[in-house]
């Protein structure tokens, strides 16, 4: 098994996020591809905001409990990765509830236009904006709340895409030599899972 490329022109963005009375960190990650030269201090400000600003997802729909600290970017070069980071530590004001086990996800599919498991790709949201009554006890997300949650993925991507200097797309990143593959679309899944395994 090869070791994830990211090549020049392309960045890998950690978004970060920690939870109340846990010393663990959560986060997902994202690619994308760029048309001239990418600033890593300058692009994970800019990520950051898209992420956490109005338009975007927004940190009103990520619950108290929850703190967003920004975005970790990795930039591929001719030699070692280039890093640039940004933590504004950002709390959540979407209020309170009985919460989820942290280690619980929700499931991001990065859908592109070629079939088979190397052309497909998920991202792993910490349960940022649900509660415990918006997951049923097998585990299914309320139709309601998940769409509420697609919109607010929606928002996050369109910012994205509008507002990173020289922005040409979201990308979904190979392990060896492949070429990152184009995503077409995100899909918010409609059940919650863990990193190491699905709970279906």
């Amino acid at each position: 098994m090869g070791q994830l490329r990211i090549p020049v022109g392309f960045a890998n963005a950690h978004y970060r996020f920690s939870f109340a009375g846990s010393s663990h960190t959560f986060s997902f990650a994202l690619a994308y591809e760029a048309t001239d030269v990418i600033d890593p201090t300058a692009d994970a400000e800019t990520l950051s905001e898209a992420f956490s600003g109005s338009p975007g997802y927004e940190m009103g729909s990520i619950y108290n409990a929850w703190t967003f600290h920004g975005v970790h970017l990795v930039v591929g070069n001719d030699g070692p990765d280039l890093i640039g980071d940004f933590d504004p530590a950002l709390p959540g004001t979407g209020g309170s509830g009985s919460f989820n086990p942290p280690n619980t996800s929700m499931l991001v599919k990065k859908t592109t236009l070629f079939a088979g498991r190397k052309f497909r790709g998920r991202m792993y949201f910490p349960l940022i904006s649900l509660v415990e009554a918006d997951v049923d006890n097998v585990g299914n997300i309320d139709s309601t709340v998940r769409g509420v949650i697609q919109a607010s993925v929606n928002d996050w991507l369109t910012q994205t895409s509008v507002t990173v200097p020289n922005f040409d797309g979201f990308r979904l990143l190979h392990e060896g030599i492949t070429p990152p593959t184009a995503i077409e679309a995100f899909v918010v899944e409609s059940m919650v899972a863990t990193q190491r395994r699905r709970l279906r």
